[in-house]
Parts: structure tokens; C-alpha cells; sequence
């Protein structure tokens, strides 16, 4: 499964733009690093305090140093593309977090 995404003003991808994904799976790829995928909306409280909070956290910063993130904005979560997203993966709720290896 190859979800959409759209790129949004902070970096992040949204559902929606192709392009945006592949974009991060084949540097993924290049890296020879995995993915560490971060679902989350602009409405999602757990979201905003894990942003200002647990990723601010240097630890958290060299572990992640290891991946290729890619922050996946899902404002509307119930309704296509991104339904189709988070089902994929199984995310049930915001925040949600994937780690995948891009296959070569």
C-alpha cells in the first residue's frame, strides 16, 4: 500500500498527495533508514503537548535522528484520503505512530 499525501507548510505531508510520500519513501530508500510515521491534526491536543514536549526532548531528538520522519497531517480523519491512510496502517485515533522499512 503507497498512501497519498500533500505537503503542508511545517514540512509535514497531508493526505492527499502522492508525490509528497514517494518523495519520502525513496529518500528513506537513499538513507538506507526507516520510516517513522507521525499522524496527527492541527485540532489534536495530544498531538500539539507530544510536539511541544516529548519531540522537543533531546533523547527523543538522537533516537529519531535514526529514521526518515514523515509527519502525516490527518485534519479529517473519518473522511478520504485520509480514512484510508490510517486504516491501512491501523490508527485508530491522533496521535499515531507507524514505523516501516521501505522495502528496496
Amino acid at each position: 500500500f503507497m498512501p497519498s499525501a500533500h505537503v503542508a507548510h511545517d514540512g509535514s505531508i497531508t493526505a492527499g498527495d502522492r508525490a509528497a510520500w514517494d518523495a519520502k519513501v525513496d529518500q528513506a530508500r537513499r538513507d538506507g533508514k526507516p520510516l517513522f510515521v507521525d499522524f496527527w491534526a492541527t485540532w489534536c491536543k495530544n498531538c500539539a503537548v507530544m510536539e511541544k514536549t516529548t519531540f522537543q526532548e533531546e533523547r527523543v531528538k538522537q533516537r529519531l535522528a535514526r529514521y526518515v520522519v514523515v509527519k502525516v497531517q490527518a485534519e479529517r480523519p473519518e473522511r478520504s484520503p485520509a480514512k484510508e491512510m490510517l486504516d491501512a496502517f491501523g490508527i485508530r485515533g491522533l496521535p499515531g505512530f507507524v514505523v516501516l522499512q521501505p522495502v528496496p
